[in-house]
């Protein structure tokens, strides 16, 4: 196999993952440092952008297993699913400066979890 095939000359196999996304949040991070070296006013809250990373991620990885499932709905994808809609939703809090009482928030968050490990297991 050539290495456009996905091995190198010794027969392993290259990991073809998302190393552009690094190279994407390098090049990201480095115009926020130089548009405030250059005087630009930018939100302070910008660094919530970096949730959209892992939050794009696990949507992708949710969209994926569903479709390798049939298009159904199980519990591996539901676990990709909530956890990059739980991180898009605190992206967007952030970002948007949205007021959200976290003294309500957290503990709704620790039962949500809860009630989503025990439906893990009866779902198994």
């Amino acid at each position: 196999m050539s290495d456009i095939d996905g091995a190198n000359g010794d027969g392993r196999r290259r990991h073809k993952g998302l190393g552009w996304v690094g190279a994407l949040i390098l090049i990201g991070i480095g115009l926020i440092f130089l548009l405030r070296g250059l005087g630009f006013q930018l939100p302070s809250n910008l660094w919530a952008v970096i949730l959209l990373v892992p939050a794009l991620a696990s949507l992708v990885t949710a969209w994926r297993l569903y479709g390798q499932h049939g298009g159904r709905v199980t519990y591996q994808v539901l676990g990709p699913l909530v956890g990059g809609l739980v991180l898009l939703a605190l992206a967007v809090v952030f970002l948007l400066d949205i007021p959200v009482n976290w003294e309500v928030l957290w503990p709704i968050g620790l039962i949500a979890i809860g009630v989503g490990a025990l439906a893990r297991n009866f779902l198994k």
